[in-house]
């Protein structure tokens, strides 16, 4: 996870594979960045 003034975001890797390959070798690789802008929130906690 990873963090600034003003926003926190993280990635998630996720591997598929197809189970009728008998290798276990993955057929897709899907990367996905979360971020949210603290400002978005009302009521965010806010660093002292």
């Amino acid at each position: 996870m990873g963090a600034s003034r003003r926003t926190e975001s993280y990635w998630t890797r996720t591997l598929l594979t197809d189970v009728t390959n008998p290798d276990g070798v993955p057929t897709a690789e899907v990367l996905l960045h979360h971020g949210v802008f603290k400002d978005s929130y009302p009521g965010y906690p806010t660093d002292a």
